[in-house]
């Protein structure tokens, strides 16, 4: 039996706190609060139980101002608890310009044909270079940039030769745009470990549960996209045995290739930051789609791997 007390900081008035069951990795609902003078609290004796509850204020706008989530983490109504949410101004920082490239070498050929280089973005053709047959220099290596605006998600760009007879070799076939984070958090993810759809939903008391070794949640990006590093965020039941792969698909063997192994469960409360940035010793690679898949089983309180967030981008 007990009471908890929230206090907000700056002191919110109206803003909306909930509290929620949290036992046996599942994320209930059972009330909505609104805090007053930026003070949350429930009166002793509301709750006597040995299950884990949390209160969490969501991420929301109060008088004009965006916050991130805050959390107390899971607890038990076994006595008089208080926390305090050091509240942080959401910041939107918009993905910057990216400057693509398609190249084309000329190597000989007879009769020579010329050279048209073009990109595509969205699949619009966006800037074209056409090299004349008696311009082209063998051994010479001919490029054409495009700086892609923020709203272009897709990006690729090709080599035409004016005849079959010319040998020419295309030395970049894509180009492909970077993943950024707001295009990983867009892609609604499957896969058959429990709940999916907890991957990348941006709450940090949440999970997919990956119940036996081999399970896997898959995000399918829908085009190539190019990777660089991930990041991930634990969850408060892992003691730190169990482990994941990332997996990939290669796009010229069309199988599925490990980018990184041995990546660790890991005990994380709702509140503490995400692992730093890593590059796979494989390090940038082009794809389609990602798996995360279970390699060992935590040996913690559920016997499963659990994550709160993956994070991928270039």
């Amino acid at each position: 039996m007990g009471s908890v007390t929230v206090y907000l900081n700056p002191p919110l008035d109206g803003a909306r706190l909930e509290l929620r069951y949290r036992s046996y990795g599942l994320d209930e609902l059972l009330s909505t609060f609104y805090s007053v003078d930026g003070v949350f609290y429930t009166p002793q004796g509301t709750l006597t139980s040995y299950d884990v509850f949390e209160v969490r204020f969501p991420a929301q706008t109060v008088g004009g101002v965006p916050y991130l989530e805050a959390s107390t983490g899971g607890f038990t109504f076994q006595g008089d608890l208080e926390y305090t949410f050091n509240l942080v101004e959401e910041v939107i920082v918009p993905s910057p310009s990216h400057t693509v490239s398609v190249r084309g070498l000329s190597t000989g050929g007879y009769p020579s044909p010329s050279m048209l280089l073009e990109i595509y973005g969205n699949g619009i053709k966006k800037v074209d270079r056409t090299i004349l047959a008696e311009e082209l220099v063998i051994g010479e290596e001919y490029t054409l940039d495009w700086v892609v605006p923020e709203d272009v998600s897709s990006v690729y760009g090709r080599m035409v030769l004016s005849n079959l007879l010319g040998n020419y070799e295309f030395l970049t076939g894509i180009e492909e745009l970077g993943l950024t984070l707001e295009k990983w958090y867009s892609v609604t993810p499957t896969g058959t470990a429990g709940y999916p759809e907890r991957f990348n939903d941006r709450k940090m008391t949440t999970s997919p549960n990956w119940s036996s070794v081999g399970k896997y949640v898959e995000l399918d990006f829908g085009t190539i996209v190019k990777l660089r590093e991930f990041r991930y965020h634990g969850f408060d039941t892992m003691v730190g045995d169990g482990s994941w792969k990332i997996s990939y698909w290669d796009l010229v063997d069309l199988v599925w290739k490990d980018w990184m192994t041995g990546i660790p469960t890991r005990y994380d409360a709702p509140g503490d930051p995400f692992t730093p940035w890593e590059t796979p010793p494989a390090g940038v690679i082009y794809t389609d789609k990602v798996r995360v898949i279970a390699t060992t089983i935590d040996s913690g309180m559920f016997n499963d791997n659990y994550a709160a967030e993956f994070e991928m981008r270039f």
